[in-house]
């Protein structure tokens, strides 16, 4: 059975709770959360959300949100979508900074915030560190990069998995 519709509504006050799937580790240690709490600050700035307490776990959080307007919707699909894309490509901010600008993955989390948010390219183009916005837009503008090989092939990769994260290897 689903849960019931969460009705928005400008100045509501929410109970926002979220858990590691199978109740894994969502922080690993302090630095996560300080990471995770950054993020969130953003969140806020840019829904106006005032956080009225939180609560910060091993394999989960508790957030009490004050939302001026109703977008706690549009927000935590954000907060969650964006965390969860850097944590999914194992990237913090110098991993971030290390990739060139027009890395691939960098542009496809780029095409994504820029489609389903409403995110500005400068935005986009600070936070993952690819440079000026004028060469995000750009980059955007030009059509989705095929993986298969230009004869119809498939590209052949690995996969390389940690502890924690799983990178695809192309053969040289």
């Amino acid at each position: 059975m689903s849960r019931k519709l969460r009705i928005e509504y400008p100045g509501a006050m929410y109970h926002v709770m979220s858990r590691g799937d199978q109740r894994e580790d969502i922080f690993r240690d302090d630095d996560g959360r300080e990471k995770f709490l950054s993020t969130l600050g953003e969140a806020c700035v840019k829904t106006e959300w005032q956080v009225q307490a939180y609560c910060l776990m091993r394999n989960h959080f508790h957030l009490v949100l004050e939302t001026p307007g109703p977008n706690l919707v549009f927000g935590m699909k954000w907060l969650l979508g964006l965390r969860e894309e850097l944590a999914r490509l194992c990237w913090d901010q110098d991993q971030l900074r290390a990739r060139r600008k027009g890395h691939r993955a960098k542009v496809r989390l780029a095409r994504r915030l820029r489609q389903e948010t409403t995110l500005s390219l400068k935005w986009i183009a600070q936070r993952l560190q690819m440079g000026r916005w004028t060469y995000v837009s750009n980059l955007l503008n030009e059509p989705p990069t095929n993986t298969a090989s230009s004869s119809g092939g498939v590209a052949v990769v690995s996969i390389v998995r940690t502890d924690t994260c799983m990178t695809l290897v192309r053969p040289a």
